[in-house]
């Protein structure tokens, strides 16, 4: 079933709302009439009151607004400079440690604080470096031993040599490659 509104609803509600309307109206007049202050103060000069204090009110919303914005302002850009130097700062001081195994030098360790953002990658560069000291102090060690095996061969005189010394040499070769090939990147 389809119910409708009966015709009368609709003059009702305009006549309700008119009188809603018109009551206030007529109370806010009533308020204004009772409560208006001082004597000779005319509601020309409450309105102006109160634009002055709408002004007034807006002038330091802006003030405290612009305060405030430049104060979080401030706040990202610190933020902002501590966060960047924690990765840039950590970065070069990997770059500088790389440049130095490069050019040999292994004897260095990255030291980064342990609120840097790469501070585990700096140990495993100081763990590789570690590394690559340790088969360099190997092949140094063979290589001696090796040029004391050809010193002891050059010393001796044409057809006495040792048959054994030759394979000791070749021993020695290869435990050699096998570091050199450790360290091949």
């Amino acid at each position: 079933m389809h119910k409708t509104l009966p015709r009368s609803f609709l003059l009702g509600f305009v006549l309700k709302s008119t009188l809603i309307f018109a009551g206030g109206a007529l109370s806010t007049a009533a308020l204004f009439f009772l409560f208006r202050g001082e004597p000779g103060t005319s509601y020309v000069d409450s309105y102006k009151l109160l634009a002055e204090l709408n002004h007034v009110l807006v002038n330091r919303s802006l003030i405290l607004f612009s305060f405030s914005l430049l104060l979080s302002l401030a706040g990202i850009i610190v933020l902002a400079i501590v966060y960047s130097h924690r990765v840039a700062g950590a970065l070069h001081m990997l770059g500088m440690h790389t440049r130095r195994i490069a050019s040999g030098d292994l004897t260095r360790t990255v030291r980064l604080r342990n609120t840097d953002v790469v501070h585990e990658l700096a140990g495993d560069f100081n763990k590789l470096s570690d590394h690559y000291k340790g088969l360099l102090v190997q092949l140094e060690v063979k290589t001696r031993e090796l040029s004391v095996s050809i010193n002891s061969l050059e010393m001796q005189p044409p057809g006495e040599g040792d048959p054994g010394s030759s394979g000791r040499l070749s021993e020695k070769v290869t435990e050699i490659r096998e570091l050199l090939d450790q360290i091949k990147l």
